[in-house]
């Protein structure tokens, strides 16, 4: 079923509305019309199932039919820091980390990232990770679309994780401790993990992670390329604290 996005203020009561850049996918392009069945989320709330009503070029308005996608959002609240990856890697890590519950992504200006980022750089990206967040909420059924925070140090990401329930840092250096190695932890209510670029972490910035309480692990003997690094962290953590062992 096809899936639009609209403003918690539009939605009011059992009536939806649509606009902007939706009201032309769905008239335009699909050429969906009056009695037509979508769903409709707000990116915070519920989704509902809605029937078409009033198709015009401006908005689309719908009847709220019932609520729909409930039960596809992680249990634990995870964080993760992602390491600035160069060219497309950043766009695939991004859309594979919201398929796998992802609910918060920060992107990280590590000390070896090869790719930079300007500040003046910064809301065109932003812009464009928002929409790969967006659209991958859509494509895999979720009902919230996790936030793609303005980018920071390593220092700062891990400073303000410092209360989370569990901080962890994926390093290719680490050769004793496993996911599995953590014991007496109970379903986590809040997780912050970071990843490294291609070029690594520096020493300080683990000592730094070290410092605000966040354990270093091991993902096996292998080295993995940077982008590959994301998905098989977040697939562990969803294994064994969040949803993916009871599919």
């Amino acid at each position: 079923m096809h899936r639009f996005f609209t403003a918690p203020e539009n939605i009011t009561g059992d009536t939806v509305e649509l606009n902007g850049p939706e009201v032309h996918h769905l008239r335009n392009v699909l050429r969906l019309n009056v009695g037509s069945i979508i769903e409709v989320l707000d990116g915070k709330g519920p989704c509902f199932q809605v029937e078409i009503t009033e198709v015009t070029t401006e908005k689309v308005l719908g009847k709220i039919l019932s609520p729909a996608g409930e039960g596809t959002e992680s249990p634990v609240f995870i964080t993760m820091g992602l390491s600035l990856l160069k060219g497309k890697a950043m766009d695939g890590a991004i859309r594979k980390a919201v398929e796998l519950g992802v609910s918060r992504i920060v992107p990280v200006l590590g000390a070896h990232c090869v790719s930079k980022l300007k500040e003046s750089e910064i809301p065109d990206r932003l812009e464009r990770w928002t929409g790969i967040v967006r659209g991958a909420v859509k494509q895999c059924g979720r009902v919230q679309v996790p936030e793609v925070s303005h980018p920071e140090t390593v220092a700062l990401f891990c400073k303000r994780g410092q209360e989370s329930s569990l901080k962890l840092l994926f390093w290719e250096e680490e050769t004793q401790t496993r996911l599995s190695d953590i014991k007496g932890v109970e379903v986590p209510s809040t997780l912050h993990f970071l990843v490294g670029p291609e070029g690594g972490f520096s020493g300080e910035e683990v000592s730094q992670a070290r410092t605000a309480g966040f354990v270093a692990v091991s993902l096996g003997p292998r080295v993995l390329r940077a982008e590959t690094v994301p998905l098989v962290a977040l697939t562990l953590l969803q294994y064994r604290w969040g949803d993916l062992a009871s599919r």
